[in-house]
């Protein structure tokens, strides 16, 4: 730690002590000069014009310094990574991506843009600190006095270890997080997927820009006052656009299901025929499901809705003195907006955590020493009265099922974590790596479990499957690293206030660079979307976009008078309500939602001087550890930074960025020509299948890492097969194409699942018993992967019973009546299980395989068997 500064000192002071100090230096030697040159007028003329030439050469140092200094003012890198800061907010306030598109590359981009913001941040704060910068731009207060150093010294010796470990373990712990989980992408696949694994991995390092850059961005109390302004108005923006979808979009969408459910469920683009449980899944979530907005489900954005309501209401708790009626009738109209839209979410474990949220505000944002214990007590109890009353009220005349439900969900929650340490306990030191957990929790899920998710719906045990027990520590050393520097500032708020009025009053204004960036990517962001056809609901636009700027506008004179603890009060608590929100919901891995934490555990934490107190009781402030660092090699570490940050953006363009997004428009070229040319005849339609496979061709090439394009090759070979009859070298062109999307996929039940499902296709095509062997020996190797699964069990019983396995049929028969009836759940039900028919249907099977239920196949299996 550098040496420690007294907030007490007068800003002046020590400038003024070091000009005496001159003055002292020089007088002795001109009382010299003028007693030595008593009587000779020419010497003291010289000695004059020395003087002024002395004087001339200190005003025009004094002037390219002042020069200097508005030149940086311009220039800082700091203006820049704020801009692009904020700019991210808005980016992921409309494309959030949700965790099972994380893994398919979708948050890619948004890793660019983390990797520019932590280069900018971190090489412009090294080179800002460079030992010629403080030079020349450092005030009197910065720099080391001859007198202060003895002083310094013992202060350094007072310094706390704790202190210290704080600031290493916030400093390193990320990177460290990051690094630990790109490492574990690649040890652990096969048996995972290196493709989303590393998809995955990019957004752990995303995470650790962000949080660390958010630390030296948000020093100044200008730029916390206008993000936290920026994060007001992303909350009311998506709580406009999700009562919009209450209100308008979903009814519309329910009364279209109603009458054409296939239309609908094609528009989503989902294999979910008639009469199966995918089907019924689908139609439940229409029925019953609450709003999303641009978030994939519901529950992320109750996430981002419920740190609205406490902005909100944490604003009013400060500023509710100095409103007038306007302004208290517009912060309860804000946060009844946000909270409305978050019981529409219908989302328990967010509408809890907000409640928690808020009672850990009025908790913080009051000086607890002056309290009575009764007083806390009361204060307490009066809190715990009124989230009782309002639970009360939702069940009396809210929705039952609500509250009925909620048992059985937390239920769930148990039996994914138990199966997540099932999974941890077997894979210790890397986890099952980031991108995998879905394709392997099959192994370890419960027999009385349905849901195939895709994540464990808690922030820690997500960070222990993806990346082990070492990624674990990392993370619950940085929360208590934290919590410590939280605590510390509580301690000395009391102290700390006082001293802090004046920098409050000099830092009234916002941040320009917010604003800028803010705008310019919510621009940006609306005609790329217009432009790409990704502005999926224009009617719901139209109300947002007035609402984002009036809010914008309307909240700002409230925004500028918040104190820097008043702030801090309200994002802890913010951040607080989010994280026991992901305590038992997914999102940790939705850059939408984990964004909140990274911004606001970075405010919290951030590279400034931290507050400590001393034995007489006064206030002392000391530089953080790069300090000095920066202060020795500023500039050769801003080098290094700027180096590091664009090897990450070329290996994150060459491995994963430039393969993913040129093998997705590879494919929806292909994708594009194949329904083409299955509506066309003749030569045409030949030469429009023969350009999609040179494109899937192209795509499998560009992105070795994937199977799609495999699978899609494949595709197109079967229907070649299925239009124009058996050829051996189509058939080989086809076999070989599937082998390689096994390999890979890695040990993906999902995708072993789609491979079988095309080998008994063909079979039911042309019967050959060569291809059901083959999806038979998928199918038994997808069943021991996935023992819970009723649908394979009822699958490998009809075709252990088609190869004459009586014993075996009888076996995986009984296997999948005794887990279809577990849980209760009626999707399991054996008659929603539609299963592939192991017979050779002929041409009826051209079009798509034929599949039945699999009570009606069970049953006409068992009296052949017991014939037999």
């Amino acid at each position: 730690m550098a040496k420690k500064r007294r907030l007490n000192r007068r800003p002046n002071q020590a400038s003024a002590s070091a000009g005496s100090k001159r003055q002292q230096e020089r007088g002795p030697g001109l009382s010299k000069g003028n007693g030595l040159s008593k009587g000779n007028g020419l010497s003291n003329d010289k000695a004059l014009s020395s003087d002024k030439k002395r004087s001339t050469v200190a005003n025009q140092r004094t002037a390219r310094a002042t020069d200097h200094v508005g030149l940086r003012r311009w220039v800082d890198p700091k203006h820049g990574g704020v801009a692009l800061l904020a700019a991210g907010v808005v980016y992921l306030a409309c494309y959030p991506s949700d965790s099972v598109s994380v893994e398919q590359g979708d948050a890619l981009w948004f890793g660019m843009l983390a990797i520019f913001i932590a280069t900018v941040a971190w090489a412009g704060w090294f080179w800002n600190r460079s030992r010629q910068s403080w030079s020349g731009n450092a005030g009197a207060d910065e720099l080391e006095q001859p007198g202060d150093s003895h002083a310094a010294k013992s202060s350094e010796q007072f310094t706390r270890l704790p202190q210290r470990v704080s600031d290493i373990v916030l400093d390193w712990g990320p990177w460290l997080l990051a690094g630990w989980m790109m490492c574990a992408a690649f040890a652990t696949c096969p048996p995972g997927n290196l493709r989303m694994a590393t998809n995955e991995a990019w957004l752990w390092l995303s995470a650790a820009a962000i949080f660390s850059a958010s630390r030296l961005l948000t020093t100044s109390l200008g730029t916390r006052r206008s993000l936290l302004a920026l994060l007001v108005v992303c909350a009311v923006g998506l709580s406009v656009h999700g009562l919009h979808q209450y209100f308008v979009t979903l009814p519309a969408n329910r009364l279209r299901y109603q009458q054409d459910p296939d239309a609908v469920v094609a528009l989503a683009g989902i294999n979910a025929p008639p009469g199966s449980s995918e089907r019924m899944v689908f139609a439940n979530r229409l029925m019953d499901g609450g709003p999303t907005a641009s978030f994939a489900l519901a529950n992320s954005l109750a996430a981002v809705l419920l740190f609205g309501v406490v902005l909100s209401v944490g604003v009013l708790r400060y500023q509710f003195r100095g409103m007038k009626r306007s302004g208290i009738v517009l912060w309860v109209l804000l946060a009844s907006l946000c909270g409305v839209c978050l019981l529409a979410a219908r989302s328990r474990s967010a509408t809890l955590a907000m409640v928690m949220a808020i009672g850990l505000l009025w908790l913080s944002s009051g000086h607890l020493s002056r309290y009575r214990p009764r007083t806390l007590m009361a204060g307490l109890g009066v809190l715990l009265a009124l989230a009782a009353g309002g639970t009360l009220f939702l069940g009396v005349f809210g929705n039952r099922e609500w509250f009925e439900q909620a048992p059985a969900s937390l239920a769930f929650r148990f039996q994914y974590w138990r199966a997540s340490w099932q999974m941890a306990l077997e894979y210790p030191l890397f986890g099952v790596g980031p991108g995998n957990f879905q394709s392997l929790y099959e192994r370890y899920r419960e027999l009385s479990t349905t849901e195939q998710i895709a994540e464990p719906h808690n922030l820690f045990v997500e960070t222990l499957a993806s990346g082990g027990f070492i990624a674990l520590g990392l993370l619950v050393s940085m929360i208590v690293a934290g919590a410590g520097i939280c605590l510390r500032q509580a301690r000395c708020a009391d102290r700390m206030e006082v001293e802090m009025e004046a920098t409050d009053r000099l830092d009234s204004r916002g941040d320009k660079w917010v604003v800028l960036g803010g705008t310019v990517a919510f621009v940006l962001v609306g005609l790329i979307g217009i432009a790409s056809s990704r502005l999926s609901d224009l009617e719901a636009s139209l109300w947002v976009v007035p609402a984002v700027l009036v809010t914008g506008v309307v909240i700002w004179p409230f925004m500028r008078r918040l104190k820097s603890r008043e702030i801090d009060s309200i994002i802890l608590s913010g951040c607080v309500g989010v994280g026991i929100h992901l305590m038992v919901a997914g999102g940790w891995t939705v850059p939408g939602v984990a964004v909140l934490l990274w911004i606001g555990f970075g405010t919290l934490t951030r590279v400034s001087d931290d507050w400590s107190q001393d034995a007489q009781g006064q206030i002392e402030v000391s530089e953080h550890n790069l300090s000095r660092i920066g202060w020795r090699h500023g500039k050769t570490c801003a080098v290094m930074t700027l180096m590091f940050g664009l090897l990450a953006a070329l290996a994150l363009t060459r491995y994963s960025l430039e393969p993913v997004e040129t093998r997705k428009g590879l494919v929806a070229n292909a994708t594009r020509l194949m329904q083409q040319g299955r509506m066309q005849q003749g030569r045409m339609q030949q030469a429009r299948m023969q350009q999609a496979r040179s494109e899937l061709v192209a795509a499998a090439a560009v992105d070795p890492w994937s199977p799609q394009a495999m699978l899609w090759l494949a595709n197109l070979d079967q229907l070649k097969l299925a239009d124009r009859g058996d050829s051996a070298q189509l058939r080989q062109s086809w076999d070989d194409a599937l082998v390689e999307a096994l390999k890979r996929a890695g040990e993906d039940p999902a995708a072993y699942r789609l491979v079988a499902g095309h080998r008994i296709h063909l079979y039911q095509l042309y019967g050959q018993t060569a291809d059901l062997e083959a999806a038979t020996d998928i199918f038994e190797q997808v069943a021991a992967w996935s023992p819970a699964d009723e649908w394979v069990m009822a699958q490998m019983s009809v075709l252990e019973a088609a190869r004459g396995r009586s014993a075996k049929a009888r076996q995986y028969a009984d296997k999948a009546r005794e887990l279809s009836v577990l849980g209760g759940n009626i999707e399991r039900a054996l008659s929603r299980q539609l299963i592939f028919l192991p017979v050779a249907v002929g041409p009826a099977a051209q079009s798509e395989p034929v599949r039945r239920p699999a009570d009606q196949l069970l049953d006409q299996a068992k009296p052949a068997a017991q014939a037999r």
